[in-house]
């Protein structure tokens, strides 16, 4: 999924890891599913696409349902306290 993210926005592996604060290599084994990254990263990544934090954390397994009432509203450094 994060594979068709970068598709749609004409990103390359490497300018998205400069983008979120990671490598090209890093952002490589999120794409192959080798490795997700942190939550903190998550929320920074969903910062990028402009997609709302609870769709990046579902597309992550962080969450279960990407509608949680628990997660309108929240700032990125609030998305934290509840996981």
């Amino acid at each position: 999924m994060l594979r068709n993210y970068l598709i749609e926005n004409g990103l390359t592996q490497e300018q998205f890891g400069e983008m979120v604060g990671v490598t090209g290599p890093a952002v490589n084994t999120w794409v192959l599913g080798k490795r997700k990254p942190t939550i903190n990263r998550a929320v920074k990544i969903a910062e990028v696409l402009g997609k709302p934090q609870e769709e990046i954390l579902f597309m992550l397994g962080y969450i279960s349902n990407p509608s949680s009432d628990k997660l309108k509203g929240l700032m990125p450094e609030q998305s934290l306290t509840w996981i």
